[in-house]
């Protein structure tokens, strides 16, 4: 006898990625070469062959922020079936309360174990708010995180629910825009403010990672397990022949029909062993699959 469900149902999360593993570390070396490059920097005589290697390096190590906030995002956003308050309990836990304690320590030690008086807890919470202090500008990057993690309840409902053709013209646009406020100064335009505070708001790339990890290259993963597991037969069938309504969302209608097999065909194409023609009887269908089988088991 089964238990009766209360239909409160765990956070659905992606199998580990050894790979995320590989890039945080990675990620972590940039952090300490970054640090380490920008004190070498200050020994070296601007203009110099010395300083402009240090630049770039510099500026390649500089990368981790992004590396970090990709990460975030290609781990968090595919997560289903977690509440909000689920979420942010934790995040309360593991980045919030660390952070204040970091900032307050920070804090008296430049101005001393007096502004832990309670006379000054509502000048250190106004503070606090405002951002990082200036005994501690690195803690911008937590802020920035913490931005994203209000921002992922809201980012896993768009990136869940919207098609590939829309994911992919989101990506394509964030791309660009980001490639035109970089580039553009070089040639002495000066992007629009507005564009640059959109654009460099670290969103965009939380939602690279996501898409990065979770959505290009998915479906060449799937043909790949799929193959690993047998043959792959295409069952084609006419679009008109195809049963519609019911409880099938993707097929509500005859032109929801159509758009799908606009966006699938070729992709069932590329990754079909044999394309078995569904357009008779059952049995017919079926004789037709086991001769494809015959054929490919043969060769």
């Amino acid at each position: 006898m089964g238990r009766y469900h209360t239909g409160t149902f765990p956070a659905v999360k992606p199998s580990r990625k050894v790979y995320m593993d590989v890039l945080r570390v990675i990620a972590t070396v940039f952090v300490i070469c970054v640090h380490t490059v920008a004190l070498a920097k200050t020994t070296a005589a601007p203009g110099t062959l010395l300083f402009r290697v240090l630049e770039v390096f510099n500026y390649t190590f500089l990368s981790c922020n992004l590396f970090f906030v990709m990460i975030s995002g290609a781990l968090l956003l595919p997560v289903k079936g977690e509440r909000c308050r689920d979420f942010f309990a934790r995040r309360f836990i593991r980045v919030f309360i660390p952070l204040v304690v970091y900032y307050n320590l920070y804090v008296c030690a430049k101005e001393g174990i007096g502004r832990l008086a309670p006379s000054q807890w509502g000048l250190m919470l106004q503070r606090f708010f405002i951002g990082p202090p200036v005994e501690a500008p690195h803690l911008w990057l937590v802020y920035a995180i913490i931005w994203l993690y209000v921002l992922t309840p809201f980012l896993r409902y768009l990136v869940q629910n919207i098609p590939d053709p829309v994911m992919n013209g989101v990506m394509l646009v964030i791309f660009l825009l980001n490639a035109y406020v970089t580039y553009v100064p070089l040639f002495g335009v000066t992007p629009p403010a507005v564009l640059s505070g959109i654009v460099n708001s670290y969103a965009g790339a939380f939602l690279l990672g996501y898409y990065l990890a979770n959505r290009a290259g998915k479906r060449a993963e799937n043909v790949r397990a799929l193959r690993q597991n047998g043959v792959v037969l295409f069952i084609d069938r006419p679009v008109e022949a195809l049963a519609v309504g019911g409880n099938r969302p993707l097929s509500s209608s005859a032109e929801a029909l159509r758009t799908m097999e606009a966006q699938r065909r070729p992709l069932y194409l590329a990754a079909a062993d044999a394309v078995i023609s569904n357009t008779g009887t059952l049995a017919e269908t079926l004789a037709a699959a086991q001769e494809a089988l015959d054929e490919i088991f043969d060769s």
